[in-house]
């Protein structure tokens, strides 16, 4: 449920927003684009990357994030309570039948699928009822105008073709012909609609008009283009004037284009072939994919010295062949001299690939040369096949090749021909050396996996089952031979709810049983076999780990960690399966597994991976995991208490990665921290309870410093409860102090006093002075959150008296700066000054800057109430920069309040209001409660303003 059923967006025309029906004055520039962007995704997450390439498609700002943060932060005042940030983005919480593009695409899907007439015809007129004009037409945005309104235009002229078609076949052409004139003329390229033109003028008896259009569009083609009609239009035409009908029949389809075409070619004795197999009945989506291999043979057609060649590659079952003989159906007009397809048997349950010399055979036998005529060996055939190829312009669809070597011989040698090859491999020779087209496939997206069952099993059927549809899409994983299997063994079951079929998948041991349609080409199984059957053993045995590490998303060096072997041989590995598109490389440097792919792999490992070779292999990822955290946790947060961990991995084997850098931790922390999440569950789960504890240790501090505190809160608990199996003081003495700082970050003080005073007791019984020390500064900050500052004072001077006995500078001077805080706070400044002075000469000497971040915030505040107004803001400015380049967003937030307090008191309102505004952004992103306390002093600006007026 939407936020406010009240807002109502609009691209469809000019962007309007209206709530309760009230129009809302937006911003001018990129603010606008930004609430169309999230718009068009409305209650779907769009992310930070795509965003900003989006809205700065030319070049990005310096702080690209921080950019969007102040800009998302200026578009919740136009659009209020309705975006929601998440972890990787933000998201519009809108009903999306509120944003009239997404309503307009449902009621378009809802028309296509009834066989009602008129119930088609009432659901496309509303549809198109809600343009208003060109889409998005008052946002300059070269990024909006390349990737996103011409398939909007496209989708509309869609539905208009649909509608004249559905009007035509009831007999209605009166009602199409003043909506068709005005589109020929504003997109005269569309040939379609000049074709449903002339036979709507021909079915209103103005046969003469119709000619006349016919000679305005061939005119207009070969002004612009040089260009006579498609075949289709002249066939049209040829009808039009043999027939004495008071109408043409409307178009036939795809399979039938053709029929009436002359071929270019018409040497004696050759005949046309026409090997097309069958299309995909109730094939949905891949526009982008079948407007590029469009692009392609419209090149040809303008450049008959051209040819074209188009590799479709993509995992097992993703649609490689549907699309392309879906599309060459299309496209078989602009051909007239035949198409010509082969399934080569690259990944086939046979072993066998067609060879060369079978193929040309067949397709020697197809142009026409008797079997006798057919030269034997495979030089002299492809010289025959290249010599009846030249000057003839046919469509070849090459299906499932292994590798080029399969290919090269069947391609032909002249010009003015497109091939179509698809296959598991990219091919890259084929664009290197033919400057072949490469068009990777992926899974549909969740809409149009939707929309596949929908096709299959009817949409009253899907709408039966609410959202099971898309949880049916989902645990598919949005492969279209898994959603095609589930959707025939639903259809064969009509009795059964979409629900009892989505329990089954749900089983992650026998979701590819439920994936068996009882044909070896579909069965998902055997369909990955075949591609599991041509790895080398290093490549199988990865991708068998693989399913072992539990996701989302596994980086190169932590793959040589889970194998054992060094990152050479294992980017081998990973490459043999990325060439497969067993694996994906969805960011630079890290890969997924889909998780159909996943269970398959998973079935592999059971079979065949021993159960200790199985356990040697978590525990050197869990060691990679773990020294790797530990080594980024130390660069970033050196004066922290280093967890007790061996300085070599236990399990021989695992290579962690050498972070030399706050850069390169930074990132690290960045890149795996999801994956650092899922090894803690999968510690506990296989009984490696040292580092179900120690790994939230290492990477708490990240959690805290972006705000994921549920995800700490998960962590947490899970090392708690693995510190108390093992029955090990001095990590339940870490893991309560971690407790305790969660605690303290969402408000729970009790819980944190409890856990602090437990860490203390547990440190005495250790003798560990450092941790009392700790333990002592962890509970003067809790006192002083709760303005107890006697009580804070008290417990930090302990502090200082146990660091003062270690040899432990970062530590000693941490605790210096908090004795100089909680004294600042009591009224002594002169005194809290020279300490926090000390504190800072202690923190540069060691080279400690996060830890020096925090001496400047104390200094910035001591200063701000000695009426040092400049110094005050200079020191809380060098707070902000050095919290800003570790990433702790968290310390930003409160310093860059603390700097606006101080610039409020020296009268700098519009400074003050820029930390505040920094701020609110940076809490409100963190979902901290404590942005409404900003929030406060920042609404109070106006009224000091006005009151400092009246004063002077």
């Amino acid at each position: 449920m939407s936020t406010d059923e009240g807002l109502q967006i609009g691209v469809l025309g000019p962007l309007v927003v209206t709530r309760d029906g009230a129009k809302a004055t937006l911003s001018r520039g990129r603010i606008r684009t930004l609430i169309a962007l999230l718009a068009m995704s409305a209650g779907r997450p769009v992310g930070i990357d795509r965003l900003a390439a989006l809205i700065w498609p030319e070049e990005q700002p310096e702080r690209v994030r921080s950019s969007l943060q102040s800009m998302v932060a200026r578009a919740r005042v136009e659009v209020p309570d309705a975006i929601v940030t998440t972890p990787n983005g933000y998201l519009l919480d809108v009903d999306p039948d509120h944003v009239d593009l997404l309503h307009f695409r449902r009621l378009v899907r809802e028309a296509n699928a009834t066989e009602n007439v008129d119930v088609a015809l009432d659901l496309l007129d509303q549809a198109l009822g809600l343009w208003r004009g060109d889409p998005l037409a008052d946002l300059r945005s070269s990024a909006l105008d390349r990737d996103f309104v011409p398939g909007m235009i496209d989708e509309r002229l869609s539905a208009i073709h649909s509608r004249a078609n559905l009007n035509l076949a009831a007999g209605h052409s009166d009602r199409v012909i003043t909506e068709l004139l005005g589109i020929v003329n504003q997109y005269p390229l569309r040939e379609q609609l000049w074709a449903q033109l002339i036979r709507a003028l021909v079915g209103a008896a103005r046969r003469a008009e119709a000619i006349e259009q016919y000679h305005k569009a061939r005119e207009f083609l070969s002004q612009e283009l040089g260009l006579d009609p498609s075949p289709d239009l002249q066939n049209l035409y040829l009808q039009l004037l043999k027939s004495n009908s008071p109408s043409i029949p409307a178009d036939k389809g795809e399979d039938e284009a053709t029929t009436a075409t002359e071929p270019a070619h018409t040497d004696a004795g050759l005949r046309v072939p026409r090997l097309l197999p069958a299309g995909t009945a109730g094939f949905v989506g891949r526009a982008g994919e079948l407007k590029l291999l469009s692009e392609m043979s419209d090149s040809i057609v303008a450049d008959t010295a051209t040819m074209g060649i188009s590799v479709v590659c993509g995992m097992a079952g993703v649609g490689k062949t549907a699309l392309a003989v879906h599309w060459a159906h299309h496209a078989a007009a602009i051909f007239p001299d035949g198409q010509l397809y082969a399934d080569l048997r690259g990944f086939d349950p046979s072993g066998d690939p067609a060879a060369p010399t079978e193929v040309l055979c067949v397709f020697l036998g197809a142009l026409g040369v008797p079997v006798e005529q057919i030269p034997v060996g495979l030089d002299a055939q492809a010289g025959l096949y290249r010599t009846l190829m030249a000057e003839r312009r046919t469509l070849i669809v090459l299906d499932n090749a292994r590798d080029s070597a399969q290919v090269s011989p069947l391609l032909p040698g002249a010009a003015g021909s497109m091939v179509v090859v698809t296959s598991r491999n990219p091919l890259t020779p084929l664009a290197v050396g033919f400057g072949a087209q490469l068009i990777a496939l992926d899974v549909l997206s969740e809409d149009e996996a939707t929309e596949l069952l929908s096709s299959r099993l009817g949409a009253a059927r899907i709408a039966a089952g609410g959202e099971t549809a898309a949880e049916l899409a989902a645990l598919c994983g949005r492969l279209p031979l898994a959603l095609a299997i589930t959707a025939a063994r639903a259809a064969a079951r009509p009795g059964l709810p979409l629900s009892a079929f989505a329990v089954e998948l749900q089983d992650t041991q026998q979701v590819l049983d439920a994936l068996d349609a009882g044909d070896p080409r579909r069965n998902l199984r055997a369909v990955f076999s075949w591609s599991y059957q041509s790895l080398s053993s290093q490549a199988a045995t990865l991708l068998q780990l693989l399913s072992i590490h539990p996701g989302p998303d596994i980086s190169g060096p932590a793959a040589a960690s889970l194998t054992g072997t060094s990152p050479r041989q294992v980017g081998a590995a990973i490459r043999e399966l990325a060439t497969l598109h067993l694996i994906r490389e969805d960011r630079l440097g890290r890969y997924v597994l889909h998780d159909l792919i996943r269970a398959f792999a998973a079935e592999l490992a059971d079979a065949i991976i021993p159960p200790e070779q199985r356990q040697a292999a978590i525990g050197r990822m869990l060691d990679h995991y773990l020294h790797t955290a530990r080594a980024g946790d130390g660069i970033l947060s050196p004066s922290q208490h280093p967890i007790p961990i061996p300085l070599t991995p236990t399990y021989e084997g695992s290579s962690p990665e050498e972070l030399r850098s706050r850069e390169q931790a930074t990132n690290w922390f960045r890149a795996e921290y999801r994956v650092l999440m899922a090894v803690t569950s999968l510690a506990v789960e296989f009984g490696f309870d040292v580092h179900a504890w120690q790994l939230p240790m290492a990477f708490h501090r990240h959690l805290d410093w972006h705000g994921f505190w549920d995800d700490w809160g998960t962590v947490q608990r899970i090392a708690h409860d693995a510190a108390e199996r093992l029955n090990d003081k001095q990590a339940k003495a870490y893991t309560h102090r971690s407790g305790g700082m969660l605690s303290m970050r969402l408000g729970f003080y009790e819980d944190t006093l409890r856990q602090y005073q437990n860490a203390l007791t547990l440190y005495i019984e250790l003798d560990d002075l450092a941790g009392q020390a700790r333990a002592q500064g962890d509970l003067s900050m809790l006192f002083s959150i709760q303005d107890r500052y006697s009580d804070a004072l008290a417990h930090s001077e302990i502090a200082l008296e146990l660091s003062a006995k270690l040899d432990n500078p970062y530590l000693h001077a941490t605790c210096l700066n908090k004795v100089g805080w909680h004294t600042a706070h009591l009224g002594d400044f002169e005194r809290a000054l020279i300490l926090c002075k000390q504190a800072l000469a202690l923190q540069q000497e060691v080279g400690n800057p996060l830890s020096e971040a925090f001496v400047w915030d104390s200094l910035g505040y001591i200063h701000q109430h000695l009426h040092n107004y400049s110094q005050s803001v200079e020191c809380f400015k060098r707070a902000t920069t050095l919290f800003s380049e570790f990433g702790n967003r968290f310390e930003l937030a409160a310093t860059l309040s603390n700097l606006g307090d101080a610039c409020s008191a020296a009268n700098d309102l519009d400074s003050a209001s820029e930390a505040w505004i920094r701020a609110i952004v940076i809490l409100e992103e963190l979902h901290h409660p404590y942005a409404a306390e900003i929030r406060a002093k920042l609404n109070e600006i106006p009224r000091r303003v006005t009151s400092s007026t009246v004063e002077s």
